[in-house]
């Protein structure tokens, strides 16, 4: 009999196991898909079927047949009880979480142009690498803190970077943007394309290491902490668009799962 209680309990451990290991995040909705690996857009995540009045006025002017509308997210978490039991004094540190995202519900396409579709990729995969870009920004501060405190990790790094993080990624991916959309998009240049394409591939490819993750993708997705033991940051130190010294945290887009 004891031998048979033993092996239910094993059992248990081990779909306890499964379960957790099986844990699926949501990274797509009706209205949102948020950049992940693999995952490449499609004539029909173009689904508004009309240009709002300021893109007709562009389509017209430089004779373009899509509307793409991405996002760079971006949002930090913190433990809710801070530095009480449960919260940083167990070891709880701050979570930064960045997202490409791409609003299906706003993209349009008059017509379905795969020329339009592929520089549609390439935009969206620009802001991914802007999030890459951030996500090392604070995985290299937190190295150097972790080097200066003898190989034990400081806890607050994550918070104090957070916006530096934010405007690094932000800056880099606005640049390598406005020159593809000026030099590709605009005149609709089939050869810059190809060129911007292998550029955009090589920066994807030395920053995979900080990819976007499902569990990003779900944060911003479901517009709250994927782990119940946090909650979103009241203020952060700054703010990547304004010079203010205090600001709240409020970057995340008002997406709702249908």
């Amino acid at each position: 009999m004891k031998q048979i209680l033993l092996s239910l309990f094993f059992l248990l451990i081990v779909q306890g196991s499964l379960c957790a290991q099986e844990r699926t995040y949501i990274t797509e909705t009706d209205d949102y898909i948020a950049w992940q690996p693999g995952v490449k857009l499609t004539f029909d995540m173009f689904k508004n079927p009309k240009p709002s009045e300021k893109d007709s006025v562009i389509m017209a002017k430089y004779g373009l047949k899509a509307g793409r509308y991405t996002g760079f997210y971006y949002i930090l978490d913190v433990p809710k009880k801070a530095r009480r039991k449960g919260g940083w004094k167990d070891g709880l540190g701050e979570k930064a979480y960045f997202c490409a995202m791409f609003s299906k519900h706003q993209s349009w396409m008059s017509v379905r142009d795969s020329f339009e579709l592929q520089m549609s990729q390439v935009i969206w995969d620009i802001e991914e690498w802007g999030t890459r870009l951030s996500r090392k920004y604070l995985s290299d501060m937190e190295k150097q803190f972790q080097e200066a405190n003898g190989g034990h990790k400081s806890t607050g790094v994550i918070s104090i970077f957070y916006v530096d993080a934010c405007r690094h990624g932000r800056k880099w991916k606005k640049q390598l943007m406005n020159e593809f959309i000026h030099n590709v998009v605009f005149p609709s240049d089939t050869t810059k394309y190809h060129e911007y394409r292998k550029m955009v591939d090589e920066l994807l490819a030395d920053t995979q290491d900080y990819a976007s993750t499902p569990e990003e993708a779900e944060r911003f997705l479901l517009n709250k902490p994927v782990d119940p033991r946090y909650k979103k940051a009241d203020f952060t130190m700054g703010d990547p668009n304004l010079d203010e010294d205090v600001v709240r945290n409020d970057s995340v887009p008002n997406v709702q799962v249908k």
